[in-house]
């Protein structure tokens, strides 16, 4: 359930799923709370999860895809909120993509993110580049963003999903 983030969008607001994959934010608030929001942006690397996401949302809800070139950082239009989650720690400069989504979300639009943290060097699939950066992606959040909810990134698991309220 994404109830968690449905109840904090704006009925007729966009929505950015950066990292969406097979689109299951996108999808399960299309399906259980249609009409909020009227319009999502699914941002994504090509592939078969990413073409199953859009496949999916189809005659559900308007949307707009928009690739992502591996290493690039694609224009996300202006939204109302965005979910970034179980991404940042799969992306080459998470820093680039956190500032350029944050720049994309309204004044007082809502950012969601889970900035996963394995703590051993070897352990799950993040990315090195990405490890080292955390630090620089929440100095950016806590600068332009007001944390709302969830617990701190610096937890053993990275805290889970946080909520932050662009100022």
């Amino acid at each position: 359930s994404f109830r968690f983030v449905a109840r904090h969008l704006p009925p007729a607001g966009t929505l950015v799923e950066y990292g969406a994959g097979i689109a299951p934010i996108s999808h399960w608030i299309a399906t259980h709370e249609p009409g909020r929001p009227r319009f999502f942006f699914l941002a994504d690397v090509p592939s078969e999860h990413f073409t199953f996401g859009q496949h999916r949302l189809r005659g559900r809800a308007a949307f707009l895809a928009i690739p992502v070139a591996p290493g690039a950082v694609p224009e996300i239009p202006p939204c109302d909120s965005a979910c970034i989650l179980e991404t940042l720690e799969h992306v080459p400069d998470p820093v680039a993509v956190i500032r350029h989504v944050g720049a994309a979300v309204k004044p007082g639009g809502v950012l969601f993110e889970d900035f996963y943290r394995h703590d051993a060097e070897s352990d799950g699939p993040d990315l090195p580049s990405a490890r080292a950066v955390r630090p620089e992606v929440y100095r950016y959040l806590w600068k332009h963003f007001a944390f709302e909810a969830g617990r701190t990134w610096e937890m053993p698991d990275g805290g889970g999903i946080r909520r932050w309220r662009k100022r």
